[in-house]
């Protein structure tokens, strides 16, 4: 759903080429993210750039996706993507004209104007939490396993995505 959604959203704005800035290694999420973007048939290529999960990871990957070519980025978190914001910004780069950015997780971060402006792929925390606890209650139940769920994910396109400034061909 992930890369559909993300991917889709960045196709139909006319990016061909986007950098995904990756999470831990370890991280289950990360890896689904990237498995959903291997899945989505959209034109779109995307390359992976190792990063990590905070806002200086995000900062320090920027020279990197300078370097790639791309015209949007994706963030592991949304974390990552305002340090990458911030860091294309102090190099000269216009986010969204010349760089579409979209992050993850929809934080909430009212103290900083960025992160009001931030498209950002969305999770229903309610549901999360719903689904979480009733899993728990089954498996301290010891009804065995359970059935892996799906939980709705919204893109809430804000300021930091636009279409390339320079068409893709």
């Amino acid at each position: 759903m992930y890369g559909v959604t993300v991917g889709g959203h960045l196709a139909q704005l006319g990016h061909r080429r986007v950098a995904y800035l990756s999470g831990p290694e370890a991280s289950w999420a990360n890896a689904e993210r990237i498995r959903a973007f291997d899945a989505a048939a959209f034109g779109v290529d995307v390359t992976v750039i190792p990063c990590g999960h905070t806002a200086r990871h995000g900062y320090a990957a920027a020279d990197a996706v300078r370097d790639s070519g791309v015209t949007a980025v994706v963030a592991y978190n949304d974390l990552v993507a305002l340090g990458a914001v911030t860091a294309l910004e102090e190099s000269g780069l216009r986010v969204p004209e010349d760089m579409s950015v979209i992050g993850c997780d929809d934080i909430s971060l009212d103290d900083l104007p960025s992160s009001r402006r931030l498209t950002t792929a969305s999770l229903a925390r309610d549901e999360l939490g719903r689904q979480a606890a009733q899993t728990l209650e089954a498996l301290m139940a010891a009804n065995g396993d359970t059935e892996p769920s799906v939980i709705p994910m919204e893109l809430r396109v804000r300021h930091t995505s636009a279409p390339p400034a320079v068409s893709a061909h």
